[in-house]
């Protein structure tokens, strides 16, 4: 895996970076704005570290500075690959629980926005891709099958994506990798 980091860090000729077998794209696109890939970083859970997804984030200029990327206006984009299944129940629980756990202010909006997210969520298979692509006031989410939905709420935006490079990660070694830091 280091030497895989390494790779990214130091080859800007190639167009892609893979992680786990699953390919992400060193440029993309969202509503014509180029975002490059920040970092990629493998999800683990319980004592046993179980690898549940692979998540890149993508910028519109790189940075390792969590609060810089999370106070800025500019879009970017979260993208999922899960390896393991995840029931669309347990998935919208975990968004709900983690977002409101954190909340500091007007946590009776993010909570209707919470609920909202986890109406969206759909059964989880491994491989699916699950991409959040964060914006000032909104997020847009692209479930795994093609269906695109949108969510208002400035807070929720700069929430949800805190829950992974935030001061209170979901995993720190995650949040490491999506700031582009080499995890060992």
């Amino acid at each position: 895996m280091i030497i895989f980091l390494l790779t990214i860090l130091f080859t800007n000729l190639s167009y892609s970076a893979e992680l786990k077998n699953f390919i992400f794209e060193n440029e993309i696109k969202i509503e014509n704005e180029k975002l490059i890939l920040n970092g990629l970083a493998i999800r683990k859970v319980t004592i046993f570290n179980i690898k549940i997804l692979v998540a890149g984030l993508y910028l519109t200029t790189k940075s390792n500075v969590p609060d810089l990327i999370l106070n800025s206006i500019s879009t970017k984009e979260i993208r999922i690959r899960f390896m393991k299944p995840i029931s669309k129940e347990k998935i919208s629980k975990m968004w709900s629980e983690q977002l409101l756990k954190r909340c500091i202010e007007d946590c009776i909006t993010l909570k209707e926005q919470a609920n909202q997210l986890g109406k969206l969520m759909i059964d989880i298979k491994p491989g699916d891709l699950l991409n959040f692509s964060f914006f000032e006031d909104h997020i847009k989410i692209l479930l795994s099958n093609n269906d695109t939905r949108k969510i208002q709420g400035k807070n929720l935006s700069k929430a949800l994506l805190s829950l992974w490079i935030g001061k209170d990660p979901l995993d720190e070694d995650l949040k490491k990798g999506l700031l582009g830091f080499v995890i060992k």
